[in-house]
């Protein structure tokens, strides 16, 4: 029997969490100008700059992370369409505006790179969960789970480094 949750239940950066960060940007200047040089990096390196949608393994983490946050912090989609690319790039190629994003080749790369993608990808799709069309999240859910398959199996280590990324994964894709 499985539960129905109305809807995506955060579980690494919760809404409350967002809340506070948000109040700590809007009243302390030290993390005000943190914030917005963070932001104006993210733009600049990122967001402007379609060629970074292809960057390779390690780069994709914390950019989706980064892109993931951003959404959360500032409600602009389009932080949450590009980090969207980084995890549909998991499955294949990715047609963006008439444009194709190479897909994401993670077998060829160093042990240390897809152990963090297995790490921080999970992470960015809690970021940006509720952007995604049921779908979208079915295929990441799959894609996210081959990862899960391919560090378990060239590592000898646990798919995902910590149990909470394992646990929902396997409830993305239920």
């Amino acid at each position: 029997r499985r539960t129905v949750i109305p809807e995506h239940p955060r579980l690494w950066t919760t809404r409350r969490e967002v809340a506070r960060i948000k109040e700590a940007i809007r009243t302390d200047a030290f993390k005000r100008d943190l914030f917005e040089r963070f932001k104006a990096y993210v733009d600049a390196h990122v967001v402007r700059q379609k060629a970074q949608r292809e960057r390779g393994v390690w780069h994709v983490g914390w950019i989706g992370s980064a892109l993931g946050m951003l959404y959360q912090l500032t409600g602009d989609t389009t932080y949450a369409t590009e980090a969207k690319i980084q995890l549909l790039r998991l499955n294949g190629p990715v047609v963006v505006d008439g444009d194709t994003v190479a897909a994401l080749d993670y077998s060829k790369q160093r042990e240390f790179d897809y152990s963090e993608l297995a790490r921080d990808l999970p992470m960015v799709y809690d970021l940006i969960a509720e952007t995604l069309t049921p779908d979208e999240r079915l295929t990441i859910g799959h894609a996210l789970e081959r990862l899960g398959d391919f560090v378990e199996a060239t590592t000898r280590r646990y798919r995902f480094p910590d149990l909470c990324n394992q646990v929902y994964v396997k409830n993305v894709t239920a």
